[in-house]
């Protein structure tokens, strides 16, 4: 019978394997941590903001990323909410000749022709129209958003009236239907700005009289709430 060779001694050098493994799992634990601490603010905060609106728009949400705090203003609602009210109203007092609504990134935005409120070169309104931009601004109001006004013009120079400029002109008509709005609508004024575009902020071709036609015009704006910051920092 072949005599069984000597057990060999534990290797000295057993220790690295544990060494090793050790330093692999702590470069492992600072990688992870390294990943974490670079998460894209901006992608938080805009999933932050679209949770908000999913929970009603009452939660905060508090960045860890050192970003801003995400606190939604109570009670305000995505203006696609009310997009369907504001096209209902349209059609039940069918103004689509002289109003209209579209949804875009900054929110809805309410068209509302010159024929329909204003004469040439006048900022005033007459009182049949102060109604419906009253009962037009209720629905408005329901949504609480921060609201802004813009008056637009088309390119031909002002010849007569009280108004030197076009700019004058439009900066006058969104500041009448700006304080319409709080008379008639009962929207706070802390949530409303007025502003005049004269005739640079076109939509059509000002080369021909249907194209100044649609230039001449007032835009109320529904703002959508990840634009409340810019409001409320305004100064």
């Amino acid at each position: 019978m072949k005599p069984k060779p000597p057990e060999k001694e534990p290797s000295s050098e057993r220790w690295l394997l544990t060494y090793a493994d050790l330093i692999t799992l702590l470069m492992i634990f600072f990688v992870v941590m390294y990943a974490l601490s670079s998460v894209d603010a901006k992608k938080f905060q805009q999933l932050a903001q679209a949770l908000s609106g999913v929970f009603g728009g009452s939660q905060s949400f508090i960045g860890t990323t050192g970003g801003p705090a995400i606190v939604p203003q109570p009670g305000a609602q995505l203006p696609d909410r009310t997009y369907d009210e504001i096209q209902d109203y349209i059609q039940q007092h069918q103004l689509q000749q002289q109003v209209s609504a579209l949804r875009e990134d900054r929110g809805v935005v309410v068209t509302l022709d010159e024929n329909f409120l204003f004469q040439s070169g006048r900022a005033e309104i007459a009182q049949p129209r102060i109604q419906a931009l009253a009962n037009l601004g209720k629905v408005l109001a329901s949504a609480n958003n921060y609201i802004r006004v813009e008056g637009h013009t088309d390119n031909v120079p002002i010849a007569a009236g009280p108004y030197h400029s076009n700019w004058q002109l439009s900066s006058a008509r969104a500041t009448y239907i700006t304080e319409l709005l709080i008379a008639y609508a009962g929207i706070r004024p802390q949530r409303l700005s007025a502003m005049g575009y004269g005739e640079y902020r076109p939509i059509a071709d000002n080369a021909t009289e249907a194209g100044r036609a649609k230039n001449r015009r007032v835009e109320i704006v529904l703002l959508n709430p990840k634009y409340d910051s810019s409001e409320r920092n305004a100064r």
